[in-house]
């Protein structure tokens, strides 16, 4: 009955955290996602074959929920029920492998991390994908401790919707496939069995497998060389993307170390050796929890947790190497749900050691709770900035956008969920040309210029929605200021917002 009720306490917690500040503002990755999820199953289909790089299941499910509500509370409750069900997985996964207290305190971290909250809150398929991708561990975990038939075809059939929810679930489940060569290659029965479930896997992905390989191309991070990009030591270690990296596998969001190491004027071996001794207390960390595990539970599933938690950064960092593929911390919520149970193991080994252990509890628990201030912040400041520009534009004003980023201002399908009055904008980014190797805006193409000269022969004041990220990154907020002074534009105003800046322009 004491279980019971703890469960119950953890689950209404993890809701609770999870249903904070809902109505935050839609960024624009974030309006992408609800873009291609209107319409019927042909029309979502043929927008993401020309236009996303989406697995098809994700916007689908979620076109269903949107029938029955389109307010941003309701739209980001979809992805709550999913973080939700993902602590929930975690206490089964921890408590196959060392009871139901051990799953109880994992599933309390597990409602705690920022990491999860976050992507709880966040609409894309992350979340998403790491429920599907917990469900099928479940039962992977199942079956290597007591081979059943029933939880092998549910292994296959939640693995095979884990890759239609999110591609890069392929990863997770390669590391899978590692520990089973590992561990499962001596009993030749039992591994040719795992052969044939991941080759069923394939088998009903593969209706999707065409279409999958012809959205390369609507891929811009893969056309662009992102290793270039960022604060590199000696041509080959980016800190700033492997502190990040490391972050997000103990459970901090996307935001923790994001200001550049870079600017704070440190020098660059300075900064290698905090590097080497963070990466250091990291692998002792992992050192320590292998060897509380051998000495309390002695089994293989002492590394299936270390692998499923650290070979996919392994495989993401190689995958950038070959295929230009930019490994983002956003994309490992999986890893550090896994990564969960080897936090657990060490705290939850209370008999030795018991204060400094408790101690290390509480200070994880106080850093996580010092993060829910930022991760109920909105990723950009969209709906701020609409409302400013709404209250300040005159009506002879246009708003001059790089991209669709802010769903709030620009007449589309989206706005039927954001409920506001368009403003008079114009959209740059089909007019403007990149450079394939690097991906960087060049010059601007004769259209471009083109729309740019009609603006400057009909607006005085011209408003400039700047966000940062890929815009900034690759100079298309550059090539857009040159034009501006180029073309004697005189800056009179500026207003800062989160990611946001909106520059307003006068002849």
């Amino acid at each position: 009955m004491r279980d019971r009720i703890s469960f119950l306490l953890i689950f209404v917690g993890a809701v609770f955290l999870r249903v904070i500040h809902l109505d935050k503002g839609i960024s624009g990755d974030e309006g992408a996602l609800l873009t291609y999820a209107q319409g019927g199953w042909s029309d979502i289909l043929a927008t993401l074959k020309t236009e996303a790089i989406y697995p098809p299941l994700s916007p689908f499910l979620l076109s269903q929920w949107l029938r029955m509500g389109a307010s941003e509370i309701w739209i980001r409750l979809y992805f709550v029920m999913f973080g939700v069900g993902c602590c929930v997985l975690v206490y089964f996964i921890a408590s196959e492998f060392a009871g139901r207290k051990f799953g109880m305190m994992a599933m309390a971290l597990a409602s705690l991390s920022p990491f999860l909250i976050w992507s709880s809150q966040f609409i894309r398929t992350y979340m998403e994908g790491t429920f599907w991708m917990l469900l099928a561990t479940v039962f992977f975990v199942r079956v290597i401790k007591r081979e059943r038939s029933d939880d092998r075809v549910f292994y296959v059939i939640s693995s095979a919707v884990a890759i239609y929810t999110f591609y890069l679930n392929v990863l997770f489940l390669a590391a899978q496939l590692l520990f089973v060569s590992i561990f499962e290659l001596r009993d030749r029965k039992r591994f040719w069995r795992w052969l044939v479930s991941y080759a069923m896997t394939g088998i009903l992905f593969l209706p999707w497998l065409f279409e999958a390989a012809g959205q390369y191309g609507n891929v811009t991070a893969a056309k662009s060389f992102w290793n270039t990009k960022g604060f590199w030591m000696m041509e080959w270690i980016n800190l700033g993307r492997y502190a990040r990296h490391g972050a997000s596998l103990f459970g901090f969001d996307p935001e923790f170390l994001s200001m550049g190491f870079s600017r704070m004027g440190l020098s660059r071996w300075l900064l290698l050796m905090m590097a080497l001794a963070a990466l250091g207390i990291l692998f002792y960390f992992v050192y320590r929890i292998i060897g509380i595990l051998y000495q309390r539970y002695s089994n293989k599933f002492v590394w299936l947790f270390v692998i499923l938690a650290l070979f996919p950064f392994i495989l993401a960092n190689l995958a950038e190497i070959f295929f230009y593929f930019r490994p983002y911390s956003k994309i490992f919520s999986y890893p550090h749900a896994v990564f969960i149970v080897l936090m657990t193991a060490f705290f939850y080994d209370f008999d030795r050691r018991k204060y400094i252990i408790r101690a290390s509890f509480i200070g994880l628990t106080a850093l996580y709770l010092s993060r829910l201030l930022f991760i109920y912040q909105p990723e950009y400041d969209t709906k701020k900035s609409y409302h400013y520009l709404a209250s300040h534009m005159s009506k002879q004003d246009v708003v001059l956008m790089i991209r669709e980023t802010n769903h709030y201002i620009s007449e589309t399908d989206i706005h039927r969920f954001t409920k506001t009055k368009p403003l008079p904008n114009v959209i740059l980014i089909s007019y403007l040309e990149r450079e394939k190797r690097t991906g960087n805006y060049k010059a601007f193409s004769d259209k471009a210029l083109a729309v740019l000269q009609r603006l400057k022969e009909t607006k005085q004041n011209i408003w400039f929605y700047r966000q940062a990220g890929n815009d900034e990154m690759f100079g298309a907020n550059l090539r857009i200021l040159q034009w501006f002074g180029d073309n004697g534009y005189v800056l009179k105003q500026s207003t800062p917002f989160k990611r946001v800046e909106l520059l307003r322009f006068s002849l």
